[in-house]
């Protein structure tokens, strides 16, 4: 049984957490908001939990106004000692932010399993450099463990052992969220930094209201291109293709829980006997954003514990996990 718990109970994390109390091998022992928690060393029944702080706003069974505690990570440490996995899910602007928790994991002697699901490439280029110190603490640490990086990540890497050379990968997805702005305010934020350049301190700083109203001239629709979602670092960081042939963008849609077009990745390259093609993996339309960001990570969360045991340690992204490329 693995005990475990999530740091950032927002839409994905939320989702992370009631994945791990449905699937076998998961005793769910802690929640953690910026400044709430709930922990019990003998498991928490999760969907409890995530319904009051629905209706309440607090994890906790104590009031909202009472005192938070000055460290909810330190704290659940405290209360859930046996704790050996850690999903991060918190938001990757400002950049530095899923480092720094990383660091604070550090400080407090944590020596377990931890994946995050950042998706922006500067957020990675933040927490790559901690690969030593990860290693140092003890800890076995996976990065870019959601949708994209992740699972689509993860699958054009392994594609791409089809050829020889590698021409292009293209990430195209489709998100329906009836509501983003309310359900997942952070990952919208994170969309929008990509939104015709607008920039992450650009996008960290919109009002609710400049969010709302942005939605609302667009009908409700995103076109994003371009994106520095962290794919096109561990891409190249696996051997499989220079950053620059990696393209990300997608099509989001906030009035409705439908996606407004499929979700694929495509990888196109030479293979060994001079013939050029292209593979395509489609994720069924049917799939949630929260189940293809939060499912994977918590796979990936279960790998690196296994790692863990092993005295595996170190710094690893979601396309080391897989067969690798000579580089």
């Amino acid at each position: 049984m693995i005990e475990a718990a999530v740091i950032g109970v927002g839409g994905i994390g939320a989702a992370a957490g009631r994945i791990m109390a449905q699937k076998g091998g998961f005793r769910v022992v802690g929640l953690v908001d910026r400044f709430d928690l709930a922990a019990d060393a003998a498991g928490l029944n999760v969907d409890q939990v995530l319904e009051r702080k629905k209706s309440s706003g607090s994890l906790s069974e104590a009031s909202p106004a009472g005192r938070p505690p000055d460290d909810p990570v330190a704290s659940l440490l405290r209360a859930a000692p046996g704790v050996e996995a850690l999903l991060l899910s918190v938001p990757s602007i400002p950049h530095d932010l899923v480092a720094r928790q990383v660091l604070h994991l550090i400080e407090l002697g944590f020596k377990g399993a931890v994946v995050d699901v950042l998706d922006q490439s500067g957020a990675l280029a933040q927490v790559l450099p901690l690969e030593e110190k990860i290693r140092a603490a003890g800890m076995t640490y996976v990065t870019g463990c959601g949708c994209t990086p992740g699972l689509l990540t993860a699958a054009a890497s392994l594609c791409a052992h089809s050829f020889i050379e590698v021409e292009e990968v293209r990430i195209h997805f489709g998100v329906g969220i009836a509501g983003y702005l309310e359900r997942d305010e952070a990952s919208l934020r994170e969309v929008l930094a990509g939104w015709r350049g607008m920039g992450v301190k650009r996008a960290e700083a919109l009002t609710k209201d400049e969010i709302r109203t942005i939605l609302e001239e667009e009908n409700g629709l995103l076109d994003v291109s371009g994106l520095s979602h962290g794919d096109d670092v561990l891409i190249e960081r696996s051997g499989v293709a220079p950053r620059d042939r990696v393209e990300v963008g997608g099509r989001i849609d906030t009035t409705k829980d439908l996606k407004p077009t499929t979700t694929t990745v495509t990888v196109t390259g030479l293979t060994f006997d001079g013939r050029r093609s292209s593979h395509e993996l489609r994720l069924g339309n049917e799939t949630s954003m929260f189940a293809n960001t939060a499912g994977p990570a918590v796979g990936y969360l279960a790998r690196a514990v296994e790692l863990n045991r092993r005295k595996v340690t170190g710094l690893f992204g979601s396309t080391d996990l897989i067969p690798c490329f000579i580089h």
